[in-house]
């Protein structure tokens, strides 16, 4: 893959990111589910970290990357919808996760199913990116970037998979989940 191409370096360089990040969520084994509340506190707030580097980038590549897909790419539609059922699939581990008891032995299993679900989208978004590279036109790839790396409102930092898939639907709505989801982190005693 050619990396010079800005829309695949911009891609890769956030697949890696994730990558890394997903490292910061596994926790050591422990018996008995039984944690020490600092080890509980600090995975709660990779968690958070985590959500909050993800989710915001999700939204705009459905709001952005995906149109594009579908318009450029001869299987597009097919393309975008495979990817937004395997997003499906890990927001829906992370709406889970939400409300696991962090101190169960469960809750490891849950995390890692969650990287589990997180990487298959990765694999299936990095197998995307060589095509998008020579597919999109190098004035529209920019574009593309520009749009992704905008600063924008606040966007949601929770899964949201049932909001509307039309992207002018995630422009409003989005918004408005962005502020929902930092209210309900400022005041919520619910793990990640």
């Amino acid at each position: 893959m050619n990396n010079d191409i800005p829309l695949a370096r911009l891609l890769t360089a956030w697949q890696a990111e994730t990558r890394d990040a997903l490292g910061d969520l596994q926790r050591p084994p422990h018996a008995e589910g039984v944690l020490p509340s600092s080890d509980i506190d600090e995975a709660s707030a990779a968690m958070r970290r985590f959500r909050r580097m993800l989710m915001p980038r999700e939204t705009l590549k459905q709001r952005f990357l995906w149109p594009a897909i579908r318009a450029n790419l001869g299987d597009g539609a097919d393309v975008a919808e495979g990817l937004r059922a395997r997003k499906h699939d890990f927001e829906q581990e992370m709406i889970r996760l939400r409300w696991a008891d962090e101190r169960s032995l469960r809750f490891d299993r849950q995390i890692d199913t969650l990287i589990e679900r997180i990487g298959d989208y990765l694999d299936g978004e990095a197998t995307v990116v060589p095509r998008l590279a020579t597919e999109i036109p190098v004035a529209a790839q920019e574009r593309l970037v520009r749009e992704l790396t905008m600063r924008r409102p606040p966007l949601p930092v929770q899964p949201h998979p049932d909001l509307p898939r039309a992207p002018w639907a995630a422009t409003v709505l989005g918004h408005v989940a962005g502020v929902v989801d930092r209210f309900r982190d400022r005041f919520t005693t619910a793990p990640g």
